[in-house]
């Protein structure tokens, strides 16, 4: 006869587990669209009875399904759903196994369960929320459009009810997160630059002013010489002035200005503004270390971004002084000049001629312009230093375009720091219209209690749009919704005082199997110790000691104290000299060479382990279960 085997752990009735993912979900604008109704945009389920091994269920998401739900927004128009929410591929994830055991992930998951935190796989679980059709005409005129962009995003959830009490784990991932408001306050930059009435226009007035035969410069070149007045206006008499202030103002405007953190946009009133680094600046932490149930949009966070809008907006007007300074000092002067003023029989006696050709202003003002002059009087030359005929009209160039009083350059900064006050002031409101119309929460974790027990979900994000829709809008949207339970596990199916026919009962053994404290006919016990007396090679004939008989049990076709087992030895046999409370030896040696096993006397049910060998429980019988072996992916 040989030592018996251990049956295996089985689940015992009410052993079950539940697990759910489902990436989308909600219900959505005008008409009511329950986003959870339709089946094409479905999630998965995995339910364990107890029995066998795990149920997997994993399944991407159809995304040519957002192009076919049709949502009514207001104004009463009828748009695909796509319209408003773009998804990269995003995956589905739920797991139930054995001993209320149950595992659920969603969004960036490898059909093996495995979470992307970078976006880079085969599910990159991209998502872009466009809200500008959703705001409504009450809002639009401070906040024009609402884009929320998202990367990687995911969420899981895993639920072990084999403990005393269940053991719950919830985590999300965002890898990036930005946020695009449309501000049309900020665009005001475009006609206070570019404008009827802008700086352009006002540059290019002062510039107009110092060009052509009769314009400032002109004028001055006259001044060289007494008999030199009738050049002015002479058709002969070139001068210009070759720059684009437009073109320089219109690349400002197409120019991003950031800190950073907050890009914005002067000609379209774009803000861009990166969630996790405002969050961080804001509160310590970032996107992916957020609290459960924090508000991504908080008054904190979005006055945070308004203040760097309005920081950003003030380095404005200095900046277009400098870039239109740069652009004027770098304008070339052109003047040529072949003019005669009086001719005697075909021969000029009085004339000049002058030639500047496509001078810097910068080489101008500083006298390093390359120049010629030549001027005749009285058929008499006259001598014009370079350095006199530069300086002459430095005077007015830097009167009209560069005095720090005068010249149109300084003017630049004051009008347009009065232009961002007003922006700035406009912005005021942006803080309290966003709170009202959306609400962004991440690490959205909830409980439903339900007659089995407790459902536990992660929500990655939930965004909300409110009030100010009017009547209805967008509801609720969920990116990335996990959920465990309800669980339950209720132990082996090894019932204490349970009849089995063949099998060994959690009390008994089989008249071939070896008790966990007594040896059978066919096994002798090295140096059994008995709690409270040793054996010393005492060899079992029918459960009967060497030394003792067991007064309360028969070998073979005893009858057990606490049920029948057809041949079955009582496992609470009492040896005629001692009484074992629970038949435990205490540091037994089996005779066919197996490792000594401790036994825990506090918890003999379920508390085991060996000391040489952690598959020891395949000669352990007698009220002793191993522990369930499991993996949470």
């Amino acid at each position: 006869m040989g030592f018996g085997v251990a049956t295996p752990a089985v689940a015992a009735p009410g052993d079950f587990s539940e697990a759910e993912s489902r990436f989308l979900s909600g219900s959505l604008l005008l008409d009511g669209v329950d986003l959870d109704s339709i089946a094409a945009l479905a999630g998965v389920d995995a339910t364990h009875d107890g029995t066998g091994g795990p149920v997997i269920s994993t399944t991407d998401l159809d995304l040519a399904a957002l192009g076919l739900v049709n949502v009514e927004i207001p104004g009463g128009v009828t748009v695909p759903l796509d319209d408003f929410l773009n998804l990269g591929l995003v995956n589905q994830y739920a797991e139930a196994d054995n001993a209320g055991v149950s595992r659920a992930a969603t969004g960036a998951v490898s059909d093996a369960g495995i979470i992307d935190t970078t976006g880079s796989g085969d599910y990159p679980a991209d998502a872009t929320l466009n809200l500008s059709s959703l705001l409504g005409a009450g809002v639009t005129d401070t906040v024009a459009d609402l884009t929320v962009r998202l990367g990687a995003i995911s969420a899981e959830a895993s639920l072990d009810a084999s403990a005393e009490s269940d053991t719950i784990v919830r985590d999300y991932n965002i890898a990036t997160g930005e946020i695009e408001l449309e501000l049309p306050p900020v665009t005001g930059l475009v006609d206070a630059l570019v404008g009827d009435d802008g700086v352009a226009s006002d540059v290019d007035d002062a510039v107009n002013s110092l060009v052509g035969s009769d314009g400032v410069l002109a004028q001055a070149l006259a001044t060289l010489n007494a008999v030199l007045s009738p050049i002015i206006g002479d058709p002969e008499l070139l001068v210009a002035i070759d720059v684009d202030i437009y073109e320089v103002l219109n690349d400002v405007l197409d120019e991003e200005f950031g800190d950073g953190v907050v890009t914005v946009d002067l000609r379209t009133g774009a803000v861009t503004a990166d969630l996790d680094a405002l969050l961080m600046d804001e509160y310590g932490y970032g996107l992916n270390s957020l609290p459960p149930n924090t508000e991504v949009l908080s008054a904190d966070v979005l006055n945070n971004l308004i203040d760097r809008v309005g920081t950003i907006l003030e380095t404005i007007p200095a900046y277009v002084t400098s870039v239109v300074e740069d652009a004027l000092m770098l304008a070339e002067l052109t003047v040529n000049a072949d003019i005669c003023i009086l001719e005697t029989l075909g021969v000029c006696v009085t004339g000049l001629e002058v030639d500047i050709p496509a001078q810097t202003l910068a080489d101008v003002l500083d006298g390093s312009a390359d120049a010629t002059i030549s001027l005749i009087v009285a058929n008499l030359p006259v001598t014009v230093p370079i350095g006199t005929l530069l300086g002459t009209l430095a005077a007015p160039i830097t009167t009209a375009l560069f005095d720090a009083t005068d010249g149109v350059v300084s003017t630049i900064t004051p009008a347009l720091t009065s232009v961002v006050t007003g922006i700035i002031t406009e912005l005021d409101p942006v803080v309290s219209v966003l709170n009202g119309v959306a609400s962004l929460r991440a690490n959205v974790q909830e409980e439903t209690n339900e007659p089995e027990g407790t459902v536990y979900t992660e929500t990655a994000l939930r965004l909300t749009v409110g009030d100010l829709l009017g009547d209805g809008g967008i509801a609720t949207v969920n990116l990335a919704r996990a959920s465990v339970g309800p669980n339950s596990d209720e132990g082996t199916a090894a019932d204490a005082d349970a009849t089995d026919a063949d099998a060994t009962d959690a009390d008994a053994t089989d008249a071939d199997a070896t008790d966990a404290d007594a040896t059978d006919a066919d096994a002798t016990d090295a140096d059994a110790t008995d709690a409270d007396a040793t054996d010393a090679d005492a060899t079992d004939a029918d459960a009967t000691d060497a030394d003792a008989t067991d007064a309360d049990a028969t070998d073979a076709d005893a009858t057990d104290a606490d049920a029948t087992d057809a041949d079955a030895t009582d496992a609470d046999a009492t040896d005629a000299d001692a009484t074992d409370a629970d038949a435990t030896d205490a540091d037994a040696t089996d005779a066919d060479g197996t490792y000594p096993l401790i036994l825990d006397t506090h918890d003999p049910v379920t508390s085991w382990r060996s000391e040489n060998n952690q598959d020891a429980s395949e000669h352990l019988h007698r009220r002793v279960s191993p522990p369930r072996g499991r993996t949470l992916r």
